[in-house]
């Protein structure tokens, strides 16, 4: 036993676990630390505002109207932002995207203490935009720092700890943010000033997060575009239909040999790759038969080329100039969505206008 304890290099092993166990527990706690900050600084912010326009002598629709484009300006930076922060999060060092993302939290308190400050209710909710902004950016790096901060028989303890940490600071910053509204009526500038003090704590806990490598340095950004340009109605402009005029007169069979070749000569396929059997009533195609193209009528030909046309021009168009897609071209998800922002933004606007916040008089 005397000899395996005096064992330099097994000393020397020891040493190094537990200096790594150290090391990577205090990253841990930082981060937990930084979590907890940035949730509830985010939920003051959001509640601080909910509560003053609740003070205030407002008619009961515009009252409903302001809490519903606060919950909804809060909310959508999370849906379209958070792809961006998992890529964000793979690309650079999660260290770095956490330090960064404070640093664009001081800045949107800074313009929320203006915006309460001067009473300018249209620069609360940017600011607010802009924190949750911050926060959806930082979730995925977030979530991705427990495998390099924590051993893996620790990983559930950790999510358990961060999960626990962000809920308490979302109750906390509720009834803080509450608090701050009643309490400092009239001088709501002071809320400010305290947001600016929690994002600088937050700032400088940041930087106690262990440095780690970015995972894929190399990762480019990609981005699903499905302009739904594939399905009917078509309606691309004349201009793009005369540039795909008998582009397809050869027929399907000629087409999908040309289609073959350019997939091969491209190397989008192997060179050896050869075509699937024409359906013709083969068992494969539990007896399926697919005419050829000279038995077709001219009437039958013209209708296909005239589909495919209008279908090639319709993508080419979607994929060159955005602005051709027509709007009912979109999937309808999408354009709800998009109906759903512009009237939040245009009833946020509208009630920036004619709403102030109340300021030291």
């Amino acid at each position: 036993m005397s000899t395996v304890l005096s064992d330099p290099i097994m000393m020397g092993q020891s040493t190094s676990l537990a200096a790594e166990t150290s090391r990577s527990r205090r990253g841990f706690w930082a981060l937990i630390a930084t979590q907890f900050q940035g949730a509830f600084s985010d939920n003051i912010l959001r509640n601080l505002l909910l509560s003053m326009i609740v003070g205030m002598n407002l008619a009961k629709t515009e009252r409903e109207t302001f809490v519903s484009v606060v919950t909804f300006l809060f909310s959508v930076p999370f849906l379209i932002l958070s792809m961006p922060g998992g890529w964000l999060a793979d690309r650079f060092s999660k260290r770095q995207i956490t330090i960064w993302t404070k640093v664009m939290e001081f800045g949107s308190m800074l313009l929320a203490t203006a915006g309460l400050a001067t009473g300018t209710l249209g620069l609360s909710l940017v600011a607010l935009t802009l924190v949750a902004s911050q926060a959806a950016l930082f979730g995925p790096s977030k979530y991705g720092l427990l495998p390099e901060l924590l051993p893996e028989k620790s990983l559930s303890w950790g999510n358990g700890v961060i999960e626990l940490g962000t809920f308490l600071a979302i109750i906390i910053g509720t009834v803080a943010g509450a608090w701050m509204g009643e309490h400092f009526s009239g001088h709501e500038a002071y809320a400010g000033y305290v947001l600016l003090g929690l994002s600088v704590t937050g700032f400088f806990t940041s930087f106690g997060v262990d440095k780690v490598p970015a995972a894929a340095p190399e990762k480019p950004f990609f981005l699903y575009y499905v302009p739904g340009g594939s399905h009917s109605p078509h309606q691309p402009t004349q201009e793009w239909i005369d540039k795909f005029k008998g582009k397809f007169d050869m027929g399907w069979e000629k087409l999908r040999d040309e289609i073959i070749a350019n997939q091969k000569r491209l190397g989008v396929i192997p060179a050896n790759t050869t075509l699937t059997p024409w359906p013709d009533g083969q068992a494969e195609y539990a007896g399926a038969k697919l005419p050829k193209w000279d038995s077709l009528s001219a009437l039958e030909k013209s209708s296909d080329f005239w589909g495919r046309t209008v279908r090639a021009r319709q993508r080419r168009c979607a994929c060159s100039r955005a602005s051709c897609r027509p709007p009912r071209a979109r999937p309808a998800s999408v354009a709800m969505m998009s109906r759903r922002i512009r009237w939040e933004l245009r009833q946020a606007w509208a009630i920036s206008r004619k709403v102030r916040l109340p300021t030291a008089k």
